[in-house]
């Protein structure tokens, strides 16, 4: 089991977001061959967590969901995505068919206010012959919620 950081100033480009008072959807793209490069070339497999976005404190963030772009040529491959619990959004979601994921048994809509940092993350459910060349597109609204609507982020309320 391995963590592996795509966010950005991690070991290869991710995103890092800086979430304002207004609302907006914030889209991540993750290609296996670069979640393999910063695992050091060593195959993703069961259990590895894949870091994607930074939650500070005080930010709400939601309706998270997975978008395939290609698909894996293996025969199954699984994940969960969520923060605080890996399956907040999707739970053992497949990345064999084009287009949004199912929520399995996850809450897919489920919006949250983070109370403490947090990292956005997809967690490998189940890995069996993978083939390692899936792109997809991570979807998460963000947005600074301290509580006064006119605030531009949580600094300007401290």
């Amino acid at each position: 089991m391995a963590t592996i950081n795509m966010k950005q100033g991690g070991a290869t480009a991710g995103l890092s977001v800086s979430p304002t008072s207004q609302p907006g959807i914030v889209s991540i793209k993750v290609r296996a061959v670069d979640v393999v490069a910063a695992n050091g070339g060593v195959t993703i497999g069961a259990g590895d967590v894949i870091q994607l976005m930074d939650i500070p404190a005080y930010t709400r963030y939601g309706y998270g969901t997975i978008n395939v772009k290609t698909i894996d040529s293996g025969t199954a491959f699984t994940v969960n995505l969520g923060a605080t619990n890996a399956d907040e959004f999707i739970a053992a979601g497949p990345f064999t068919t084009l287009g949004i994921v199912p929520e399995g048994t996850g809450t897919f809509d489920l919006n949250l206010i983070s109370g403490a940092a947090d990292v956005l993350a997809l967690t490998v459910a189940a890995e069996t012959a993978t083939g390692d060349d899936w792109v997809v597109e991570v979807l998460v609204e963000v947005a600074d919620y301290t509580g006064n609507p006119r605030a531009r982020s949580a600094k300007d309320v401290a």
